[in-house]
């Protein structure tokens, strides 16, 4: 039964994670207007975001190998939820 209940918040997590994707894409137009920046520009914004992702995982693992996966894996979910929970309240600092 812990198994499955593991592999649900893994799965949980990777549908949350994918979740930001929909966050961001439409952001973009957005984005663009309030900063004035171009098309070409705002292409970048998605690589940054799989290049800071993929710069992780390497400190990741190391931290993986010193905590266990399971520690690391909730470490990670923790982090990921704080930070998404200060989003919305830094875009709504950004307009007043």
């Amino acid at each position: 039964m812990r198994k499955v209940a593991i592999a649900i918040v893994i799965i949980l997590a990777r549908v949350i994670y994918s979740a930001y994707w929909f966050y961001l894409a439409p952001a973009l137009p957005i984005i663009g207007v309030e900063f004035r920046v171009g098309k070409a520009l705002l292409g970048l914004v998605p690589l940054i975001f799989i290049v800071g992702a993929a710069a992780f995982q390497v400190p990741a693992g190391i931290i993986a190998s010193h905590l266990g996966n399971a520690r690391t894996a909730g470490l990670g979910l923790l982090t990921m939820a704080i930070t998404g929970l200060l989003v919305p309240s830094a875009l709504t600092s950004m307009r007043c």
